[in-house]
């Protein structure tokens, strides 16, 4: 049998042409306006050897990304039919560096990035969310903190508006919170918020701590996010969403396994970043994914006994991969349990990793980051990915 991980390898050598990744029409009926992903080809291809965190521009000719996972670093932006990059805030002096970048509907961006200092220059901590304009204006403040993932509807409301979901663990407590963002004139404002969820809620399902957001669905019904639950004495993460208007939350779908997961346009399937492969039947498979040092920022918020740090690093009940921080694959997920999940990357048979992935606004590719780590095998190969379903192998 061919091996997966070198065909990736062979895959990511050929150029990147126009046509592969111009967005596709197909049928408006739900049910067939897109390729079968659970049995169409899927072919990936590096097309920059660094970046991480991608987002596809809403015309889908554009990936806007950041530089690094574990610091704050410029944002840029390719064209992945020229291979050309742009920096989209290198100009900005002292507030160049962030830590995620979105694109809004109209080619204006949402950025979280470090607090800037207080006008008479004391230091503050944390990170805020800041508006850009199209025109790669200053950052400026909507007015909320937060972090992780930020959920963002892509198309506007009658007045222009979108609207945002962001999570905030500042605080010891995790906060999920939902609200307008509309410009005018140059200027961001904020309206409507109201916090979603609140972890130290009473009314809160039992054992749920933190709260990362993800997405709408159904029309703005509903904020997926990613959560954390206490299940005796282990911790497991979940999907779920939250009913914006009656506060109810319900499972996205679930699984053992460590799955953070963005839903296609239709939003019968998802695209799973999971440990499935490389932790498959581990006590800690729920989360074992994140690195062993993010267990000490969950003891802040669960209050839960943890193992220790050592017992955390020697954790291995699957072959050579040893400890937390276990390599995340590519996965298409239908949501509703229908079928199996269809493995898409090969990361977990390595110590590489695929993670940080987003898909197209036609659903018909998807754009993700390789980080080779130790890896002898994928040596070489780190960087952004873009892949395609329906394309010739």
């Amino acid at each position: 049998m061919p091996n997966p991980i070198r065909r990736l390898i062979r895959a990511a050598a050929l150029p990147v042409t126009v046509a592969a990744l111009a967005p596709q029409a197909h049928a408006q009926d739900p049910e067939t306006a897109h390729p079968d992903y659970m049995a169409a080809p899927f072919s990936a291809k590096r097309v920059l050897d660094w970046g991480t965190r991608p987002d596809w521009s809403p015309d889908g000719t554009k990936i806007a990304f950041t530089e690094a996972e574990s610091r704050n670093t410029p944002a840029h932006e390719l064209d992945p039919a020229t291979g050309k990059v742009r920096c989209l805030t290198c100009h900005l002096g002292g507030q160049k560096d962030v830590t995620r970048i979105y694109y809004l509907y109209d080619g204006s961006f949402l950025i979280l990035a470090p607090r800037r200092p207080a006008a008479d220059g004391t230091p503050v901590r944390g990170q805020e969310l800041y508006w850009m304009s199209s025109g790669l204006g200053p950052l400026l403040p909507i007015g909320a903190k937060g972090f992780g993932e930020i959920a963002i509807t892509r198309t506007p409301d009658t007045d222009g508006a979108v609207r945002i979901a962001w999570g905030d663990a500042a605080n010891n407590n995790s906060l999920l919170t939902m609200a307008k963002l509309s410009w005018a004139q140059g200027k961001p404002v904020l309206s409507e918020e109201r916090v979603l969820y609140d972890a130290r809620s009473p009314d809160k399902p039992e054992g749920m701590t933190v709260a990362e957001a993800y997405g709408f669905m159904d029309e703005g019904r509903y904020v997926t996010f990613y959560t954390i639950f206490e299940k005796g004495d282990v911790l497991d993460d979940e999907m779920v969403k939250v009913d914006v208007e009656t506060g109810a939350i319900t499972p996205l779908y679930t699984s053992p396994a460590h799955t953070e997961t963005h839903l296609f346009p239709d939003e019968r399937y998802g695209l799973e970043e999971s440990n499935r492969a490389s932790d498959p039947d581990g006590k800690w498979r729920g989360l074992s994914s994140h690195p062993a040092r993010f267990m000490a920022f969950m003891a802040t918020r669960t209050g839960l006994d943890l193992p220790s740090p050592e017992e955390l690093e020697d954790y291995a009940p699957h072959g050579a991969n040893v400890g937390f921080d276990r390599p995340f694959d590519l996965y298409m997920v239908r949501i509703d349990g229908s079928q199996e999940p269809r493995r898409l990357t090969s990361m977990g048979d390595t110590t590489a990793t695929a993670r940080q992935s987003v898909i197209s606004p036609d659903g018909v590719h998807i754009a993700y980051a390789v980080d080779p780590r130790e890896s002898p095998e994928i040596a070489g190969q780190g960087g952004l990915y873009i892949g395609t379903f329906g394309a010739a192998q």
